[in-house]
C-alpha cells in the first residue's frame, strides 16, 4: 500500500491534491504576518489601488527593494478571493514556486534515478522543515526556486544539438530571465553555476561548449530590459534605477543592506533547517561504497548543493532562506541513497530514528501537559489533539522498529507520513491561534470606523507596512515631531502608531490625544493614539 501511494505521487493531479492538503489549511486560517509577508501584500494592493503597475510604492513612496513579479502576481491571484488582497492571493505564487520545484524534482529524479525515487525525494522535501515553511509563506523564495528549478530541469534535459535541445535551452533562459523580476540576478546566476559545476563534477565538461551561453544570455535579458525600459519611457523617479540596481545587488552583496553573517553561517542552519532528514545524512554518506552505479549523479547532486552554499556564503549578507535551491539536490540525494540503507551499519538509521521517536514522545507530552501553563498566548486545548497525535507516532514507529532491521523504507515511509500530518495541523491549527499576537487586528479594526477611507494612518518612524495593511488605510511614515504635528493639524481626525518606547519623548511635544490604546504585535510593544479636531502645540 505504502509503496502504491508513494508511486501516485509522481502524477501531477495528486502531487497538487497534496499540496492543497499540506498547506491549504494555513493559507486559509493564518492571517498575513510582518515582515514580508504583510510588506508584499500591502505594496502589491498599493500598486493596485494607485495604478503604478511598473514600480512598485510603499506608503506613496518608491518601494525599491524587489522587482515587480511578486506583486504582479499577488494581484493576479486576488482573482480567486473576489479582488481582495489576503493570506490566500498573496501565497499562491509561493504555492506555484513549490509546485513546479516538486515536479522537476520527480522529472530529475525519474531521469537519474527512477520512479520509486522520485517518490521518495517529493516525500522527503514536503516534510523537510525549510521547505514546508517557505512554500507556507507569502514571500518570494518560493516562487524564485520554482523558477530556478524549471530552468536546470531545462538545462539537464536539453539533451545533444539540435532545435529541440535549443528549444529546451531557450526556455531555461526564459525561465531565469523571469526570475529576475522576481529577485534580481541571482535568478540568473546560481541556476547557470550549478548547471556548469554539476555538469563538470558530472564528467559531461563536453557538454557545456554550446552556443546557449551567448545567445542565452541575451534572451535572459530581454524581461528585466523590457522591463526597465518602460520606466524609462514613463518617468522613472530620481535615483531608481541606482538603487535597485547598485544599492540592492551590489550593496547587498557586500552586506551594506543588512543580514551580515560570518561565513559558516549556513553550516550552522543547513542542518536545523533540513531536518528531520539531517539526521540522515550520515547514512547517506555511508551509503557511497554500495552505490557504484549512480556514482555519477551523486557528483552531480553534491556539486549542486555546494554551489548553492559556496555562492551564498561568499557575500556577507545572509539569510538560511537564500539557499533553498539546495535542498530538492538534498532531498533526491537522501532519497536516492534510501534503497541501499539496508547494506549499511544499522547505527546509521538506528540513532536518528530514536532520536526522533524521542522527540515525538518529549513533544507529545508537552502538548498533552500544555494546560498546566495558563500564560499561553492562545488556549492550550489546542495543543492537545496535536500532542496525543505525536504520542500515537512515537508508539507506532517504536511498534514498527523492527522495521529498520528488515524493511528501513517501510518505516521511513511511515516517518514521512507522520510528518506530513503533523505539518499540516501545525500550518491549520496552531498557526491560526498565534493570529492575535503577530497581527494588529485589534488596530485595524478601530482604524475602520475612526478614520475615513481616504485618510492616511500615521506611522511614526516606522515602515509599519502590516499596520496600514490590516486597517484597509493607506500609511505615511514620518520621522520627526514637526512631522507629526502638521499632519494631525491638517486632519479632522487623526491616528498614529508609535513605539511604547518612543512615546515617553514625543508625547509632551505634541497635543495630547483623546485616546491611547497599548497593543502587542509579536515581540513589538505599540501605541496608537487618536486625535480629533486637533490644534497644534507650540
Amino acid at each position: 500500500m505504502l509503496f502504491n501511494i508513494k508511486s501516485s505521487l509522481t502524477r501531477l493531479p495528486v502531487l497538487i491534491l497534496l499540496a492543497a492538503l499540506v498547506w491549504g489549511g494555513e493559507y486559509l486560517r493564518r492571517d498575513l504576518w510582518e515582515p514580508d509577508e504583510a510588506r508584499y501584500a500591502y505594496v502589491a494592493a498599493e500598486m493596485h489601488d494607485t495604478g503604478h503597475q511598473l514600480i512598485p510604492y510603499r506608503n506613496g513612496e518608491v518601494y525599491g527593494h524587489k522587482p515587480p513579479l511578486m506583486f504582479w502576481l499577488i494581484q493576479a491571484s486576488s482573482v480567486f478571493t473576489g479582488g481582495k488582497i489576503n493570506g490566500l492571493a498573496a501565497r499562491l505564487p509561493s504555492l506555484l514556486g513549490g509546485l513546479v520545484t516538486l515536479w522537476c524534482l520527480i522529472r530529475l529524479a525519474r531521469r537519474w534515478y527512477g520512479n520509486e525515487v522520485a517518490s521518495i525525494a517529493v516525500l522527503v522535501l514536503m516534510t523537510t522543515y525549510l521547505f514546508w515553511h517557505q512554500v507556507g509563506m507569502g514571500q518570494i523564495d518560493s516562487l524564485l526556486c520554482g523558477f530556478e528549478m524549471l530552468a536546470l530541469y531545462l538545462l539537464f534535459t536539453a539533451g545533444p544539438a539540435g532545435w529541440r535541445s535549443n528549444f529546451r535551452f531557450a526556455g531555461a533562459y526564459v525561465c531565469m530571465g523571469v526570475g529576475i523580476l522576481a529577485k534580481g540576478p541571482v535568478a540568473l546566476l546560481v541556476p547557470l553555476l550549478v548547471y556548469a559545476f554539476s555538469s563538470w563534477a558530472a564528467g559531461e565538461a563536453a557538454a557545456l561548449k554550446r552556443w546557449h551561453w551567448l545567445w542565452g544570455l541575451l534572451l535572459a535579458a530581454i524581461f528585466p530590459a523590457a522591463w526597465l525600459l518602460a520606466i524609462a519611457v514613463t518617468g522613472a523617479p530620481d535615483g531608481y534605477f541606482k538603487y535597485l540596481i547598485f544599492d540592492q545587488n551590489i550593496g547587498r552583496a557586500a552586506g551594506e543592506l543588512g543580514h551580515r553573517q560570518p561565513f559558516f553561517y549556513f553550516l550552522t542552519c543547513f542542518p536545523v533547517d533540513f531536518l528531520p532528514w539531517a539526521l540522515f545524512l550520515p547514512a547517506a554518506f555511508a551509503t557511497w561504497k554500495h552505490r557504484n552505479s549512480v556514482r555519477v549523479q551523486d557528483r552531480r547532486l553534491l556539486a549542486w548543493i555546494a554551489v548553492v552554499i559556496v555562492f551564498f556564503s561568499l557575500s556577507p549578507s545572509k539569510r538560511n532562506l537564500y539557499i533553498l535551491l539546495a535542498y530538492p539536490a538534498t532531498a533526491l540525494w537522501i532519497a536516492s541513497s534510501w534503497k541501499d540503507w539496508g547494506k549499511i551499519n544499522r547505527l546509521w538509521i538506528t540513532i536518528p530514528a530514536w532520536v526522533l521517536m524521542g522527540l515525538f514522545l518529549l513533544l507529545g507530552l508537552t502538548g498533552c501537559l500544555a494546560w498546566l501553563y495558563p500564560s499561553l498566548p492562545f488556549s492550550p486545548l489546542i495543543l492537545l489533539p496535536l500532542g496525543v497525535g505525536l504520542l500515537a507516532a512515537a508508539v507506532w514507529l517504536w511498534i514498527r522498529r523492527g522495521d529498520l532491521q528488515t524493511d528501513p523504507s517501510a518505516w521511513l515511509t511511515r516517518l514521512c507520513v507522520i510528518f506530513l500530518v503533523l505539518f499540516i495541523a501545525v500550518g491549520s491549527v496552531v498557526f491560526p491561534a498565534l493570529n492575535p499576537i503577530k497581527t494588529p487586528a485589534q488596530l485595524g479594526e478601530r482604524a475602520k470606523t475612526f478614520l475615513a477611507k481616504d485618510q492616511r494612518l500615521l506611522l511614526y518612524r516606522i515602515d509599519g507596512e502590516i499596520m496600514a495593511l490590516y486597517a484597509e488605510r493607506r500609511g505615511l511614515r514620518v520621522d520627526t515631531v514637526e512631522e507629526v504635528r502638521a499632519f494631525i493639524q491638517s486632519q479632522p481626525r487623526a491616528m498614529a502608531v508609535v513605539t511604547q518606547r518612543q512615546w515617553p519623548d514625543l508625547a509632551p511635544l505634541i497635543q495630547k490625544p483623546i485616546r491611547t490604546q497599548t497593543f502587542t504585535m509579536g515581540s513589538k510593544n505599540m501605541l496608537w493614539l487618536e486625535f480629533e479636531s486637533a490644534i497644534g502645540v507650540d
